[in-house]
């Protein structure tokens, strides 16, 4: 990440005046999804381009608004299907934080459609797509997977839109380690294009914005900024207590302390005082640094992530049939 695209996010406009951005710096504001605050700050006559840089910045904001009409009305299109077929849903991560948390919805692009929905509901989520043209990314590993163990199932469709279906938030450990009927308990009413959805509460929206940084093999400066804007978008802050005991029930205490951190690197001064400083006090357990390895460093492995999953389930005798299940469904593959 350059420091144009740190400081865009942050709105230090006084400090990118020295001279004018060029296309490089665009660029990087794209990729890291700050381009609309760029626009912003161009347009209030705040930062200054190149005449290059300002060309590209156009193209890149049409090409922004066709991608978000696009994904806005597949985002529609899904949920009423799922609706009409009694799925019950939760809107996640871009598409319900740019419009809960942000200023304006273009403020927060997303590539994809993330949706929640229960497990025992997966079978029929899926069915339903595929009666609308989409097609699973991969074949379910064994009967009952989607259900009690993945994380969710990929969907591409039309136009190149994936719709992600969420049984929880997270691959492996911290997936099936998550109790995921606490995220049915309480939700947040959020507009769409004048049709009523509902997302994850503020609460769980941070956790789940974390846990995503925390875990994701490719990150972007709006993992970071969108914890700052959920923490510091709403009239009443969110308790620390609270969501740090959330955070430890759910098993990933460790993983949000991480992502609190990076987005203090990222945006220094951005986060409250107080939460930066839990994140900083912060010790992994041995179980987290066991665990860690299947996502991250030389022994990071979908193979590895789906045998963590394992250990994150609540008993021995669930672990045990998911091993067997498992086992049969990869000497079937064979």
């Amino acid at each position: 990440m350059t420091d144009a695209a740190g400081l865009v996010a942050r709105r230090r406009w006084s400090e990118l005046a020295a001279k004018p951005l060029d296309d490089t710096a665009v660029e990087e504001c794209d990729a890291q999804r700050v381009l609309a605050l760029l626009a912003d700050g161009v347009e209030e006559g705040l930062v200054e381009l190149t005449a290059a840089a300002e060309a590209d910045l156009r193209k890149r904001l049409q090409r922004r608004a066709l991608s978000a009409v696009t994904l806005d009305s597949r985002l529609l299109a899904t949920v009423a299907a799922l609706t009409s077929a009694g799925v019950e849903i939760r809107l996640l991560k871009g598409a319900a934080v740019s419009r809960l948390d942000y200023e304006r919805p273009d403020h927060r692009p997303y590539g994809d459609v993330d949706i929640l929905v229960r497990g025992e509901a997966m079978a029929t989520a899926v069915e339903v797509l595929e009666g609308h043209g989409f097609e699973r990314h991969f074949a379910e590993p064994f009967p009952g997977h989607d259900a009690t163990v993945g994380k969710g199932v990929a969907m591409g469709g039309t136009a190149g839109v994936v719709v992600d279906l969420h049984r929880t938030l997270a691959l492996g450990y911290y997936g099936t380690r998550l109790p995921v009927a606490g995220l049915w308990d309480v939700g947040e009413p959020v507009d769409v294009e004048g049709t009523p959805m509902t997302a994850l509460s503020r609460q769980n929206r941070f956790l789940h914005s974390a846990l995503h940084g925390a875990l994701s093999q490719r990150t972007r400066l709006t993992d970071s900024l969108d914890l700052v804007r959920i923490w510091t978008g709403a009239s009443e802050p969110l308790s620390l207590a609270t969501l740090v005991e959330r955070a430890e029930r759910w098993g990933c205490g460790g993983r949000i302390a991480s992502a609190v951190l990076a987005a203090e690197a990222n945006l220094p001064g951005e986060l409250d005082a107080d939460l930066v400083a839990w994140a900083c006090n912060r010790r992994r357990s041995h179980t987290e640094w066991i665990v860690d390895r299947a996502y991250h460093g030389r022994l990071a492995h979908s193979r590895a992530r789906t045998v963590s999953a394992v250990f994150g389930l609540p008993s021995w005798r669930s672990r045990l049939s998911v091993t067997v299940a498992e086992v049969r469904g990869r000497g079937s593959d064979d």
